[in-house]
């Protein structure tokens, strides 16, 4: 604020030093200065040269006109150069680096990000810390002619004042901006990054430079898509809420249809055809230029500065047609939203609205690409430059460009969506990832694929167990089954160490979105899917590498069917184990780990039957055609081969249940038996008891001498010939 003010003062200090010093200024007419200007004026230090009649070059007009007013005179160089013996930038010790400057507001950038307020002390920065190397910015220049001009744009009295009272020369409207292009705007148009601190009223100052830019001078190539340089109305593009058609040009009354900014960047043929037409295109499918800046304005793109404007039709109508075409208009929006996409602010705006709708940081996705033809291929992971990469094109060599993704993040997915015009529905599954039903979506511009996947804990005991599993399977003669051998407590260790959870690994959503060249898949977290197929496309005999997209999506499916089989054949080792622990101890076996273990396999199941339905889908489609359909069917089969191991290990799990059941009912009815043989061989025996302790008062036989031992010996002769009435007889026993 102190810098925007000091410098409105200074402009309007040149006018007012030109009233009071009239006489002066007649004083210099009369003795000959070809120009009336005010003595003692520090100008701007803008690059505008221009020459006197006398061949010499001054910076700019101002200057000039101050030199011939006032006669030579030396400049902060040749002073600096005078005191130190040395021209500004030699080597110099540090004590000789604190000099006076003059009180110039003539601000410069520093390659170190600093502001100076004039060159003189910049190079006392420089001169203090020779390390860092500071050197002026050519983007200083620039912005202080902006900032002149807009001291000027916010005092119009000041310079009304200045002509009217006798001023030669209008000190603001001569500054010419030099072809320097750093676009850095706040909301109202001011370089923002370099401007922080200046006021926000401060208007957008219209710099007549911009309107030919030359990025290559000063500023690294901008990225571009279509060959256009677009960007100019990039920072103009706002992230926010998009105007109302209504308020930008008073045409339609729908305002969602101009909900470009939406969350999914739909940049449809259908979204932009119906955006397209409301812009009145004529009977030659083209808008006016006019109507093209309303249909900008409403969609948030503000168009206010004209030349700027012009610029920008310009690069947009390639053609110089004198309209917009519909392609001409789909380039220019997916310019500019792509770029939008990458601006800090945006991605900064981004992460604090997802951390208030979430609780948490945007998830980091990591980005992998290959492309590769028959004879050549390309392969690049992770992608550090994920900008340069967005903004290349497939080569030329290339068949087919393979993009894979790792990680759900919402701004990677809002930037593919742009680049690669993704439909928001599709879009949307991707994010959701609420492990839907295996489907597959045609568009109008690419087709969508979405699969479950699992994959196993451990690969390689996974494999371990599917070999010992098949040998099982295949039991030649005088051979053992790999679990024969095992002992009770080998096998309740193994199972133990493939309890609930351990085999296969939560299921996870695979996005596919198939193009033409082009093929992009969305992982939710690393697999072994990219290595794998990284393996094939490097054999340059593989079939992979010889054909297009289509079988490349053949691929990707088959390495996610071909994760199953390890997983299920783990499971049948699990089942089969369990099988010989229960014939070790029926008794003591534990049904719960046959519980679980059925689970896990119904869960494993629950994949098959929708994978099936959906590679019958792929094959009846007409983006697969010819030998792919064989490779399909191929997958079809292998899908219907795992459904049917998970069918007949749910059957043997049922199977053990049964047994267990079975067994305990059998142990069950052994004790009932044994209980009845022992109530039955005893009763004779409660008979009599019960019989002589009646306690009856005329009971004979309880007075005899030897009724104890004649009670035992009955008892005993009935018990003994009961038991071999059914051992001898019966054969109970």
């Amino acid at each position: 604020m102190k810098l925007a003010v000091s410098l409105a003062i200074a402009a309007v200090a040149v006018a007012s030093a030109c009233v009071v010093n009239s006489s002066q200024i007649q004083q210099n007419s009369t003795e000959g200065s070809t120009t009336s200007f005010c003595p003692n004026v520090a100008c701007p230090e803008v690059y505008d040269p221009v020459t006197d009649e006398n061949g010499v070059t001054y910076p700019n007009k101002c200057a000039m006109e101050d030199a011939k007013c006032k006669g030579p005179r030396e400049n902060v160089l040749d002073e600096y150069e005078r005191v130190y013996g040395k021209k500004f930038g030699a080597p110099r010790d540090e004590d000789k680096c604190d000099v006076g400057c003059p009180e110039v507001d003539s601000p410069v950038c520093g390659s170190d990000g600093v502001w100076y307020s004039n060159s003189c002390e910049l190079g006392i920065a420089a001169c203090k810390n020779p390390g860092a190397n500071i050197v002026e910015d050519a983007t200083a220049l620039a912005i202080a002619a902006i900032v002149v001009t807009s001291a000027c744009a916010d005092n119009p009295s000041q310079l009304e004042q200045n002509s009217t009272e006798g001023s030669s020369t209008s000190y603001c409207p001569n500054v010419e901006c030099p072809d320097v292009y750093d676009p850095v705007t706040d909301e109202n148009g001011i370089y923002r990054r370099l401007f922080s601190s200046l006021s926000p009223n401060w208007r957008y100052v219209e710099c007549r430079s911009l309107t030919s830019l030359t990025p290559e001078k000063h500023s690294p190539e901008l990225p571009t898509l279509h060959g256009k340089n677009l960007l100019t109305l990039v920072s103009r593009a706002r992230d926010s809420h998009p105007l109302d058609w209504s308020e930008g040009a008073a045409v339609a009354e729908e305002t969602d249809q101009w909900d470009l900014m939406d969350p999914h960047y739909d940049l449809t043929n259908g979204k932009l055809t119906k955006l397209f037409s409301l812009f009145q295109p004529n009977d030659n499918g083209m808008v006016s230029y006019e109507g093209f800046r309303q249909g900008l304005q409403a969609m948030g793109i503000s168009c206010e500065n004209e030349d700027e404007f012009k610029a920008f039709i310009g690069q947009v109508d390639d053609d110089k047609s004198g309209g917009i075409t519909y392609e001409e208009f789909l380039y220019a929006i997916q310019e500019i939203k792509l770029a939008q996409l990458f601006s800090p602010e945006f991605v900064k705006a981004l992460n604090r609205e997802y951390m208030k709708m979430y609780g948490s940081d945007v998830p980091s996705a990591r980005l992998g690409a290959i492309e590769y033809s028959p004879d050549r291929i390309r392969s690049a992971y992770p992608i550090e430059g994920v900008e340069k990469f967005m903004y290349s094109r497939r080569p030329s060599w290339a068949t087919v460009r393979w993009i894979n993704v790792e990680g759900t993040d919402p701004l990677m997915m809002r930037r593919l969506a742009v680049r690669y015009r993704l439909h928001p529905l599709a879009v949307e599954d991707t994010l959701d990832a609420d492990l839907e039903r295996p489907k597959f979506e045609q568009y109008d511009e690419h087709s969508s694929l979405v699969l479950q996947t699992v994959h196993a804990r451990d690969l390689s005991k996974a494999l371990e167990y599917q070999s010992m599993y098949r040998a099982s399977l295949y039991v030649r003669d005088n051979s053992v089954s790999p679990f024969e051998s095992m002992s009770k407590t080998e096998l309740e260790q193994r199972i133990d160490d493939l309890g609930m959870g351990r085999i296969m690994a939560p299921p996870e959503q695979l996005s596919l979105y198939i193009m033409e060249n082009v093929v992009i898949s969305v992982q939710e977290s690393p697999s072994t899917l990219w290595p794998t197929l990284k393996q094939r496309l490097h054999t340059s005999y593989s079939k992979v590498r010889q054909s297009g997209t289509a079988f490349l999506v053949y691929s990707i499916v088959d390495v996610c069917v071909d994760e199953l089989s390890p997983i299920a054949h783990t499971y049948g080792a699990k089942v089969a184990m369990l099988s010989r622990l229960f014939r070790h101890d029926p008794r003591n076996f534990d049904v719960d780990r046959l519980a679980k273990c059925s689970k896990e396999i119904k869960g494993l199941k629950l994949l098959c039957k929708p994978l099936r339905e959906m590679t019958t889908q792929l094959m009846e489609s007409n983006e697969f055609e010819g030998e792919t359909l064989r490779y399909f069917r191929d997958v079809q089969d292998h899908v219907t081969v795992i459904d049917e191991t998970c069918d007949r290990l749910l059957d043997r799990c049922r199977s053990l249940v049964d047994d267990f059941h079975n067994a305990r009912q059998t142990q069950q009815s052994e004790v009932s038996y044994t209980l009845t043989l022992v109530a039955t061989v005893f009763l004779p025996a409660q008979f009599l008891t019960g019989l002589y302790g009646m306690n009856f008062v005329n009971m004979p036989e309880l007075q005899y001498e030897h009724g104890y031992l004649i009670w035992w010996g009955l008892t005993s002769t009935i018990a003994t010939g009961t038991i071999s009435y059914f051992k001898f007889y019966k054969k109970w026993l």
